[in-house]
Formats: C-alpha cells, structure tokens, sequence
C-alpha cells in the first residue's frame, strides 16, 4: 500500500474523498516493489479544484498535478497521469536492461582448440550447414508461437517480455513447440 499523506486547501475533506484517493492512488502500487509514500494536496480555489501528487518510490519521484471544475474529475485526472508517468519510467528501465542484456556469442576457432591440444576429428562436432540471422524484439510465448505457426520456422529467438529473458522457441517433427530461455 502507498503510504500518502491529504492535505486540503481552502476546504473540509471528507472520508469519502480521502478513500477515493487512496483508492485511485493505490492502483499504480502493483509497478513497485519497494516501499511507496507521498503527498497529495487537493485546493479549491475560485470554484475550481486542483489536485497535486508527490509520490516517492526507492529513488523515483513522481510529480502529477491537475485541475477541474469537479473534485472527482480532478483526481481521475490526476491518477492517469501518475500512471502513465510511472509506466513511462518502468519502460525506460525494461529498455536499458535489455541494452545491457545484448546476446553474446562465441566462435571456436581451430588455433583455440589447437591451443588445448584438442584436435576437431576427435570432438566430433556437427559441421555447420546453414547460417540465419534474426532480428529478436520483445513479445510473449503466445505471439512467438502464432508467428512460428503463421510462418513456418522452425524456431524463433525471441525476447521474453514476462521473464525478461532471451528466448527461443523450437518447433518439433510432432508440430510441437520447445522453449529455450537463455541465462547469461
């Protein structure tokens, strides 16, 4: 719960406006995981109400403010706008991790295994037959498999959006689907 603490400006609050500002507020708790608190503070001022939010989270802060002929219009207003404000931010975070999250791959290179005297006919491994590259965007298993059974691949790397993870889906000889997720 967001601890917020309601001031009023130039007239009583009720109960029912405080509960109904809690209860908008409390809406956006679920983008948090640490710790919320805030100010709000509700003004009337020449028949007209403003409704301004401060509201603190770990080291975010949030500032929203509007105003309405109607008190309730005003902390409707007001609530959307701190939500979009704190999905913004959640946004701009998820698209930094994933910078930072970029695939990395490794070629073995014959002097490599030259260098451990390991030699190739003794590893066995399987020749490279065919080379494909992918564009990996964000979306969730279930697109991956519309798009791996609209197109016909047999697999699609992918990033997770509900893991946050790089996934990839393979599509068996049963026309049954695998998924891969990648830890690095």
């Amino acid at each position: 719960m967001i601890n917020l603490n309601i001031t009023a400006r130039h007239f009583k609050l009720t109960p029912d406006v405080v509960e109904y500002i809690n209860k908008r507020v409390n809406r956006i708790e679920r983008y948090f995981y640490q710790e919320s608190f805030g100010n709000a503070v509700v003004t009337l001022e020449k028949n007209r109400y403003s409704v301004e939010i401060i509201l603190h989270s770990g080291s975010a802060s949030f500032k929203v403010r509007s105003e309405s002929i109607d008190l309730y219009t005003a902390i409707d207003e007001v609530s959307d706008k701190l939500k979009r404000q704190v999905g913004k931010f959640k946004d701009r975070i998820r698209s930094a991790r994933r910078k930072q999250q970029s695939p990395r791959s490794y070629e073995i290179q014959p002097e490599d295994l030259e260098k451990l005297n390991i030699q190739i006919d003794t590893l066995r491994l399987p020749k490279v037959i065919n080379t494909q590259q992918y564009k990996v965007r964000g979306c969730s298993i279930r697109e991956a498999l519309e798009i791996v059974r609209d197109s016909k691949l047999k697999c699609y790397p992918f990033f997770n959006n509900a893991t946050e993870k790089l996934s990839v889906l393979f599509l068996t000889a049963e026309n049954e689907c695998e998924l891969l997720e990648i830890d690095f």
